[in-house]
């Protein structure tokens, strides 16, 4: 009885380290995203007020 109790907490445990690892994974995935998004839109914004461009 008391085995199977350590071996639960223990499996939940994993499946609990196992969702932590995937949400860092995803957390970095659209941080690096975002922070793409956010220099190409500064980009945008920095070539498309010059005065020397021509449309």
């Amino acid at each position: 009885m008391v085995e199977e109790k350590v071996n639960l907490n223990y499996r939940k445990k994993i499946i609990m380290a196992k969702e932590m690892i995937e949400l860092l994974f995803w957390s970095l995935i659209v941080v690096t995203w975002l922070a793409v998004g956010i220099h190409v839109a500064k980009e945008f914004v920095r070539f498309a007020n010059r005065g020397d461009n021509q449309n």
